[in-house]
């Protein structure tokens, strides 16, 4: 569907809505004229305007409970009108439960898609409503504008600018100034945080640099007495000692006694050697022969005691074991016979067998007799060998080599000292060791602190004020572009749009979206001049959109003049005459505005 450029309404009927509860429907002209007394329902006509058109009230916001009437369920409005080609529509909103539906022409239209045919809220209720733009919109009605006046090329904004704005602007893209400016601010202010939080880290380490280099010059004062405390004592230390010849015979002591504190490898092996003896176990074949005549010794044992428990059951009528037939009278002598010869067979065997197991453990106890006083005779040997090398080191005197070592490490650190110069020595230089390791880490702590902060700090602050100067710049940028937008709006008599306002403190120009009416702010002004400004305004949103949308002035009793000339839009006055019913009634053609509003 075309887009709508005007819109011209022939009726509207509402039902449940506001004052009416039952339908009711009105018809409109070029020129309407909407009176009454006070609460009769003029109001009401305004608001379903604005709510059928847009879905919301006269002043917008979302307050629909207070236009539902209190007893209904649902409230209806229906507005009949024309476009720009006077084709009739029918336009048809519905709320029922809370739930708005939207019909055009019978057809159920998202407010979406109806506002991509109309136009937005906000734009609907700016040219219905005088009041809106101003009152409701405020410096939010720089958005609107901007919508509908097409942005001036960004050469023609540059050309305005002086040659070092350019220069700072550069070639930054400046297509939506608005949010190049909410970047550069936002990444402002990350730099700043870390150009606080690296000031405070440096301060830190400048406070912790100071409390070092004052620590290391107190104690290099104090390591500095106790060296000269120590000079006297290190000339007798250091005198006629062969410190050389001192260490390596100390040396040579400390491994020695260290020597002496472990076993030597010597005995080591020795005892290994003994372990691997006493694990040795005895073999022989003469066992092995053993072991086979027992095995078959017991065989013929239980060899003879099955054939004699099988004799035992040989009596006539009984089965024979080998044969299974029956034994008779005559055969159980013979039967039994057979039995006794093999039983006298294995006996003869078995003692055979025995003679041959005892000469063989015999054999085997002489052999193993003669392994282990072998094992023995060298078990005995190894203890000799080890007990002979311990020997020769227990000859050593542990206790006179430890006063050897002791009185050369005491030489090599006190040198010619005596005993109470030594005494005196000894905490002297515990302090000076003490003192060089403090020293020495806090240098090392000096030298873990970060170096180059300064020129860090001293770089970001750059880039600071490199982004604060790219700010400045697209400030004026927005505001020469701002001045080539809004500077020379078209139709605007008496009203104007204010970009720029001084600073009272610093005198600085900074930008504003302020409405003047005859050069008083329109908070100021008094109800007709409000009216007459907002007048004006939508004559301007007009012009800029191309469209021509039905105007609700309220209130017309109070002032005479509307301050413009509205021909081409349809205009709806509403006025109070006292102890009147509403009425409504399209005026005559050709009549002025300003005659029917006094």
């Amino acid at each position: 569907m075309e887009k709508m450029r005007k819109i011209s309404i022939v009726s509207l009927t509402a039902e449940g809505f506001r004052n009416f509860d039952e339908p009711t429907t009105w018809t409109f002209g070029a020129v309407t004229l909407v009176s009454g007394h006070n609460a009769v329902g003029k109001s009401g006509i305004a608001d379903a305007l604005a709510f059928g058109l847009t879905g919301a009230p006269f002043f917008g916001g979302r307050g629909l409970d207070e236009l539902q009437h209190s007893l209904e369920q649902s409230m209806r409005v229906e507005i009949h009108f024309l476009d720009q080609s006077a084709r009739q529509h029918t336009l048809l909103r519905v709320r029922r439960n809370g739930e708005v539906t939207l019909s055009l022409d019978s057809a159920e239209l998202p407010q979406k898609r109806f506002a991509e045919l109309i136009g937005s809220k906000d734009f609907v209720l700016s040219l219905l409503n005088p009041a809106y733009f101003a009152e409701v919109l405020g410096t939010s009605g720089r958005g609107l504008l901007e919508q509908l006046i097409p942005a001036p090329a960004h050469e023609a904004v540059m050309e305005q600018l002086s040659e070092h704005t350019r220069s700072i602007l550069g070639e930054d893209s400046l297509l939506q100034p608005d949010t190049y400016l909410k970047n550069k601010r936002a990444e402002l202010k990350e730099l700043e945080k870390d150009l606080q939080y690296a000031t405070g880290q440096k301060d830190a380490n400048d406070r912790q640099r100071t409390s070092i280099e004052a620590a290391l010059g107190e104690k290099a004062q104090q390591l500095a007495h106790v060296c000269a405390a120590l000079k006297v004592y290190e000339q007798k230390r250091t005198t006629g000692i062969n410190r050389p010849a001192l260490e390596a015979e100390l040396k040579k002591l400390s491994a020695q006694f260290e020597s002496l504190q472990q076993e030597p490898p010597e005995i080591t092996e020795l005892r290994a050697a003994r372990a691997k003896i006493e694990q040795q176990t005895f073999t022989s074949e003469l066992e092995a022969q053993r072991v086979r005549l027992e095995t078959e010794l017991t065989q013929k044992t239980a060899q003879h005691k099955r054939i004699s428990d099988l004799k035992k059951k040989l009596f006539a009528g009984a089965r024979c074991p080998t044969c299974l037939r029956e034994i008779d009278q005559a055969g159980e002598p013979m039967i039994a016979a057979a039995y006794d010869n093999a039983l006298k067979q294995i006996v003869e065997h078995g003692r055979a067998l025995r003679a041959s197991y005892e000469t063989a453990a015999r054999n085997e106890q002489s052999a193993r007799n003669e392994w282990d006083t072998a094992r023995q005779k060298q078990l005995h040997a190894a203890d000799q060998k080890i007990e002979k090398l311990e020997q020769s080191r227990k000859e050593i005197d542990l206790d006179k080599l430890k006063l050897n070592m002791k009185a050369l490490s005491y030489r090599l650190t006190f040198g010619m000292m005596g005993a109470e110069e030594a005494r005196q020595y000894q905490p002297l230089s515990d302090q000076k060791a003490k003192l060089e390791a403090e020293i020495s880490a806090l240098n090392d702590t000096l030298d873990k602190l970060p170096k180059n902060q300064a020129q860090g700090i001293e770089e970001m602050q750059a880039k600071i004020f490199q982004i604060q100067e790219k700010i400045k710049a697209a400030q004026m940028y927005l505001s020469m572009r701002n001045e080539l937008m809004f500077g020379n709006l078209p139709g605007l008599r008496h009203a104007k749009i204010v970009l720029f306002e001084p600073v009272k403190e610093t005198g600085e120009m900074r930008d504003v979206f302020q409405i003047t009416y005859n050069g008083t702010p329109y908070v100021r002004l008094s109800m007709s001049e409000r009216m007459k400004c907002g007048m004006e305004l939508i004559g301007l949103l007009s012009r800029l959109s191309g469209c021509s949308y039905p105007v609700f002035l309220d209130n017309t009793e109070s002032y005479c003049d509307l301050g413009g000339n509205f021909a081409s839009s349809q205009i709806v006055m509403s006025r109070v005459q006292k102890g009147t019913p509403l009425m409504v009634r399209a005026l005559k053609q050709g009549k002025r505005v300003e005659a029917h509003a006094a």
